[in-house]
């Protein structure tokens, strides 16, 4: 059943500069354009993907198993993160920690070209989102009901589609932006043909700085539910990061069949934290009893690495496909901090001691596919997926004599963790006519080993899980402007590497995150059914879902002295979540067009921690709006407002917020683009957490500092064509 093409507004865009990469196994990507016709992104090269269109490509397809947004016409892109981009996408929240939701649920796998990468896992996500330039991104994929073809441990997918080359000779672009205190972003790509020979690549450069702000109170119980003490925290860190990232792609056409590409990427991302931290404890009574200052500084550095080697073979018949890949990565993330706890009187130096992490992480990936077209519009497609990962972890922690200077190591703190998983999976799909119906249904058998110990001196523990994966969808079209569609999967979320460590990492503050070597994968079933509509000038579509989970990860929290609070992970949960997604799209005129989005939902989450059983539940939503005004033909002006409403965690809840970014572009020549750009220019990133347990009850006012003001030039290379 071909995808249902809707929107035709110029509403999003988006670019991140990343890996950039061919087909490999079940990528998802562009082909070439030939004159109207084109083929939008998809699992397999089938018939049943392609259109005939007249003019740009439309911002947003609807197709049965997934919502692509085409964001060639973003100006967020020029000097955006993909953090910020995201931000702009209908149901996706990327918050500043790092956290991102889809329809206020987490589980959210993100990949890049259709395959995981290791620097958007785990902890290194946040710093990943937040330096990832948003320039080279051609398009997003939002996958609710993710199939066979993906892996297993996801309830939602985000799917980044880098851009491929455009098969011209001799393009290019060189984009440079600056903003306030020193920021500034710039890159340079460019791709050549050369007979069978295609050659792409890129360099880009960001240094970029946030401010973000908490004051949080505590209040610490003991096991009888009385006060035990009260803290007041005002928190403040400034992050400063500079990010160098050079990518490069190779592909060669070895027969009218057959085509090898090779692609890699280097990136170099370094950090620099200023932290304040002042804390005042007050005993039962609320006489103050300790007020302390903690100032820390010091280098986090995260380098990355990948290589990925591709070959593509067309069979015999039409649409008939076989495709295999290697991936290997590297990340190696370090810190080094030095902490430095004052008297907030006299500025007297009362403790001085040093934190130090090393990681190691390794991957490599052999990964295939084989499509095989069958007569009456049916087709099977079968694949593997076999995966090593190796990581390990070292922290090590000085004391340091505040009279002599005199280093001491703290045992306590100081350790290493080693794991490895093994990962093996394979899968099929079948997809037929059943009367006036597309039916696509899969199945998913994967196998995780895990081998995990604490110390090279410790022999290692081993665990495995199997998980079988179904996925079912069901879409006709009604009429040639409207649509059903109908999907059912299943799937697991597995905890991170990050999770399962149980070294001590400092979150921030007072705060450390603890891992928890015993979790289990947690289990989701999905349900959605959808009506989707397209006619000019408007586009909608309505989806209603409904989620059910059991073993989910759930944060909890417990205090190991009067001002040190530790998170760990605990399968502690079973909860249901339940909504009505509407998107509309519409271009009123060639100067005026607009996107609208809202996400109505209901979450309800029953924990059990220490023999304790909560209960949280309610309603909320996020809400999207973008407005695009082309007053004349060299100018445009975009308005992107983002409203979320209130979420639910293990132990409470976080508070909604609204953002609202203002971008406008001048073409001063067919080459030559200028562009300025106003993040959050309200400055009303702020939201609130409430959390209760039976040893704590915490009250957090986060604030993230804006404006951030960007303003920069795009110039093109090479031949200029009408669409640019």
């Amino acid at each position: 059943m071909a995808p249902r093409i809707i929107g035709l507004s110029g509403g999003f865009t988006v670019s991140a500069l990343f890996i950039t990469t061919a087909v490999q196994g079940h990528v998802l990507q562009d082909q070439p354009k030939a004159e109207a016709r084109e083929t939008l992104p998809a699992e397999t090269d089938t018939a049943t993907t392609t259109i005939i269109v007249t003019g740009q490509t439309p911002p947003v397809v609807y197709k049965a198993d997934r919502t692509v947004y085409d964001l060639k016409g973003s100006l967020q892109t020029s000097s955006g993160t993909v953090a910020d981009v995201l931000n702009t996408l209908p149901s996706v929240n990327a918050t500043p920690d790092g956290n991102v939701t889809v329809r206020g649920q987490g589980a959210v796998q993100i990949l890049v070209d259709g395959k995981p990468v290791m620097a958007l896992t785990g902890s290194n996500r946040a710093n990943s989102l937040q330096s990832m330039m948003a320039n080279t991104i051609s398009k997003i994929e939002v996958v609710t009901n993710p199939g066979a073809q993906f892996r297993s441990d996801s309830a939602t997918i985000i799917n980044i589609v880098t851009k491929q080359s455009q098969q011209r000779s001799g393009t290019g672009e060189l984009t440079l932006n600056a903003g306030e205190s020193g920021h500034y972003n710039a890159s340079v790509s460019g791709s050549q043909n050369l007979g069978k020979l295609s050659l792409n690549g890129g360099l880009s450069l960001r240094e970029d700085g946030r401010l973000m702000i908490s004051h949080a109170d505590r209040t610490h119980f003991d096991s009888d539910g009385n006060t035990q003490n009260l803290m007041h925290e005002d928190y403040q860190v400034h992050n400063h990061v500079r990010m160098v990232t050079l990518d490069a792609a190779l592909s060669y056409a070895l027969s009218d069949k057959d085509n090898l590409s090779l692609t890699g990427q280097a990136t170099q991302r370094s950090f620099t934290r200023h932290i304040e931290d002042r804390i005042k404890i007050y005993n039962a009574e609320g006489q103050l009893s300790d007020d302390t200052i903690t100032r820390s500084s010091g280098p986090e550095n995260q380098d990355t690495a990948s290589l990925i080697l591709t070959y593509k073979h067309k069979g015999l018949k039409e649409g008939e496909s076989f495709n295999i890949s290697w991936r290997h990565e590297e990340v190696d993330p370090y810190s080094q901090r030095n902490y430095r706890v004052y008297d907030p009187d006299s500025q007297a130096l009362v403790r001085a001691y040093d934190l130090s992490r090393n990681d190691r992480q390794l991957t490599d990936n052999v990964s295939g596919d084989y499509v095989l077209p069958l007569s009456g519009d049916r087709q099977w497609t079968a694949g593997f997926d076999i995966e090593s990962n190796r990581n390990q972890s070292y922290n090590y922690a000085l004391d340091i004599d505040i009279a002599t200077g005199a280093e001491t190591t703290n045992t306590s703190q100081t350790d290493r963790f080693l794991i490895n998983q093994t990962l093996s999976a394979a899968y099929a799909t079948y997809e037929a006519p059943v009367f006036d119906w597309t039916l696509q249904g899969g199945i998913r058998v994967e196998n995780m080993q895990t081998d995990l110990r604490q110390s090279r001196l410790e022999s290692y523990t081993r665990t495995s899980d199997t998980q079988w994966s179904p996925s079912l969808y069901l879409s006709r079209d009604i009429s040639e402007a409207n649509g059903i569609k109908l999907s059912y999967s299943q799937r697991i979320e597995r905890p991170t590497a990050n999770d399962l460590n149980p070294l001590t990492t400092n979150t921030g503050g007072q705060d450390i995150f603890i891992g928890n070597p015993y979790l289990k994968p947690s289990q989701t079933q999905s349900f959605e059914a959808s009506y989707n509509h397209s006619t000019r000038p408007f586009s909608y579509e309505a989806t209603l879902y409904y989620r059910r989970s059991k073993n989910t990860l759930t944060d909890y929290v417990y205090f190991v002295s009067d001002t040190v609070l530790v998170t760990t992970r605990e399968n502690a949960g079973k909860g249901l979540a339940g909504g009505l997604d509407l998107s509309l799209d519409a271009n009123l005129s060639s100067k005026i067009s607009y996107s609208l989005s809202a996400d109505i939902f209901y979450n309800e989450l029953e924990t059990n921690f220490e023999r304790m059983e909560t209960h949280n539940s309610g309603m909320s939503y996020e809400s999207k709006a973008s407005l695009t005004f082309k007053p004349y033909k060299p100018d445009n002006i975009q308005l992107s407002l983002q409203s979320y409403g209130r979420t639910l965690s293990a132990q409470g809840t976080q508070s909604g917020y609204t953002l609202l970014n203002l971008s406008y572009s001048h073409q001063l020549s067919p080459r030559l683009k200028l562009i300025t750009n106003g993040y959050n220019i309200f400055d009303s990133g702020r939201y609130r957490n409430i959390s209760r347990t039976v040893q704590v009850r915490d009250d957090t006012r986060v604030i993230f500092r804006g404006p951030n003001l960007y303003i920069g030039l795009s110039y093109k290379l090479g031949p200029i064509k009408s669409d640019d």
